[in-house]
């Protein structure tokens, strides 16, 4: 889910900044023409449009341009040229991997958007910065933040506007989320907003309803959807819809186990990726999702070799979020294919970047914290001057009028000020060690986090030993019990007189096996332990399997070899086979699927 609102993003950033221009653009060359015969504000606006065509392409023709534009704005004081220039910086810096500067310059674009009053330009920067908190960092607080800045904006002055545009940010943040009821809610007042003649709003909409339906589980209709946006993006072209759609219905596929379709929309979104010249980023989503497809089929191979790829354009780029979730996947095929020290290895990384991620959420939100502190606090101070000079001022008259009046106003005007300036110092004093309390109450958070999870996986790896321990004790005790067999036909064959020597012998094996404590009872008690609930959501999947066959599969869960299986279950390796088989055939799995990656899935 993440994956598609970041191309969505990529979108937006592509197309969306210059709606107002892109109808009537100029080529470079009458743009030049423009700035050279024309003055004033014309040629501030024909200096933005020539550094947005740059933006993506030439960071420093683009940043030549724009810095013109933002000086001669200053000077002729030009709001509206004053506001697109910082906006057109943003999306220069982004194309350099800047994502803060793009987050900073957006915010001062939108705020002199506002002394303008041009209220398309500062919902489109307030919306730019909400996809950015939602698809790079995952912070879905500062998202729904921004993008009921720009609702308020559109329904207090700018009703005519693109309010869906908002409105469906919202509902994405709250499917992702998977609070379904909320984003519903949004929805549906975006398909009162939207027009039909609206053909980039329609494509959103469709694409919005898609991941609803499929957050729902209800996949038929999941795919009506994706299929009408792709129609829609492929109508007009739009090379990072197209991909996302693609992906969009590779999951669906996956989901209802159609996997060649799967993979075909999967290799489609991977080959327009490759083909994104204005955002190379674009082609890891359709490695990923060939990753995904790969792995549910259990071709581990090819599913590697995807993910790999996965995580090297990651890397390249910082993408934290999608390291994180690359990692992970690698470490589950690691441990699938019995890799255990690789599947370590991608385990730590994912564990190291999924901190990451949380610590630099927090982060972000202690130092708007201290930032908010620090506003509050000028407030405070501007107003409290603001008071004492009004307070001069009414009482000049009384100070010209009078000597007695002037020392007393004097005496009283020091003494107020004094006043304020130890209550402005204790207020201070408050903030900074509210601040620190704060900031030290999270840092003992992380620590006991961290303690905590450490915990988990120092019980993980006890069970799992104890687990191991019970399975080689019950293959032993087995194997006594079939050499004790033996033993007993061979005394059916020795005279009488050799009978009572052989006795002993037995009873010493017997009493040997007795001490194994380990039966299948405290087995399957281990086993829950590490597997908790594998034995419920098998059965309530298929409710037919016997006891024994719940026995094979928990052994097979365990990825234990047939000659091991036999030795347990005190039978021939060839009845293991036959009942590996019948278990295959209660479960409807088919003889392509592997059957221990199958059951390793419950």
């Amino acid at each position: 889910m993440r994956s598609r609102v970041f191309l969505l993003f990529i979108q937006f950033v592509l197309i969306s900044i210059h709606q107002g221009h892109a109808q009537n653009a100029f080529k470079i060359d009458s743009l030049e023409n423009v700035i050279l015969k024309s003055t004033d504000r014309d040629q501030v606006d024909a200096l933005n449009q020539l550094a947005l065509l740059y933006a993506r392409v030439n960071y420093e023709k683009s940043k030549e341009y724009f810095t013109t534009a933002l000086d001669k704005s200053r000077k002729l004081n030009y709001c509206h040229g004053w506001a697109k220039a910082l906006q057109v910086q943003a999306l220069a810096v982004f194309f350099t991997n800047d994502h803060k500067g793009y987050i900073e310059y957006n915010e001062q674009s939108a705020k002199k958007a506002l002394e303008c009053q041009d209220w398309q330009l500062a919902c489109d920067s307030y919306e730019a910065i909400a996809y950015t908190y939602v698809t790079l960092w995952q912070d879905y607080f500062e998202s729904l933040e921004y993008y009921h800045k720009s609702l308020e904006l559109y329904e207090q002055h700018f009703p005519e506007g693109n309010v869906y545009k908002p409105t469906l940010g919202i509902a994405k943040v709250y499917i992702i989320q998977n609070d379904l009821d909320r984003a519903l809610e949004y929805l549906e007042k975006a398909r009162t907003l939207v027009k039909d003649t609206n053909e980039a709003a329609l494509q959103i909409l469709y694409e919005n309803e898609g991941d609803f339906a499929f957050a729902k589980g209800k996949y038929e209709e999941a795919e009506k959807h994706f299929q009408k946006a792709l129609a829609s993006y492929k109508k007009s072209n739009a090379i990072g819809g197209m991909i996302f759609c693609y992906t969009d219905l590779a999951n669906v596929y996956r989901e209802t186990k159609n996997y060649d379709e799967a993979l075909k929309y999967g290799k489609e979104a991977l080959k327009l990726g490759e083909n994104f010249k204005q955002y190379d980023r674009a082609r890891l989503y359709g490695s990923e999702s060939l990753g995904k497809t790969y792995l549910a089929t259990s071709d581990f191979k090819k599913a590697k070799e995807y993910f790999l790829e996965t995580v090297t354009i990651a890397e390249k780029f910082n993408m934290i979020a999608e390291l994180k979730d690359g990692y992970k996947a690698l470490a589950k095929i690691a441990e699938m294919t019995n890799n255990y020290k690789e599947a370590l290895y991608y385990q730590q990384l994912h564990t190291a970047f999924s901190d990451s991620v949380m610590n630099k959420t927090k982060a972000r939100r202690i130092s708007r914290l201290e930032v908010q502190l620090e506003t509050e606090k000028r407030e405070k101070e501007i107003e409290i001057l603001k008071r004492d000079k009004k307070l001069t001022q009414s009482n000049m008259a009384a100070i010209i009028a009078t000597l007695i009046g002037l020392i007393v106003l004097a005496v009283s005007i020091i003494g107020r000020q004094r006043i304020n300036h130890r209550k402005q110092k204790e207020l201070a004093d408050m903030e900074q060690r509210m601040l620190k309390e704060h900031a030290e109450k999270i840092e003992t958070e992380l620590k006991n986090e961290k303690l905590h999870e450490e915990q988990l996986a120092k019980e993980l790896d006890f069970k799992t030993k104890e687990l191991t321990t019970s399975a080689l004790h019950l293959i032993q005790k087995n194997e006594i019990l079939v050499n004790l067999k033996e033993s007993v036909e061979e005394l059916k064959k020795l005279p009488k007189e050799q009978v009572q020597s052989k006795l002993g012998s037995l009873i010493n094996t017997v009493n040997f096996s007795l001490n194994l404590d380990n039966d299948w009872t405290s087995f399957r008690l281990h086993f829950d332990s590490v597997h908790q609930g594998f034995f419920d959501r098998l059965l309530q999947v298929h409710n037919d399997l016997t006891g024994n066959d719940l026995k094979i599969c928990a052994l097979m869960r365990l990825n234990l070899g047939t000659k091991e299986m036999a030795t347990i279950l005190d039978i021939s390796p060839d009845s293991v086979k036959v009942a590996r088989h019948r278990i295959r055939k209660k479960l409807n799995i088919p003889t392509e699927q592997n059957l221990s990656s199958y059951l390793a899935s419950f």
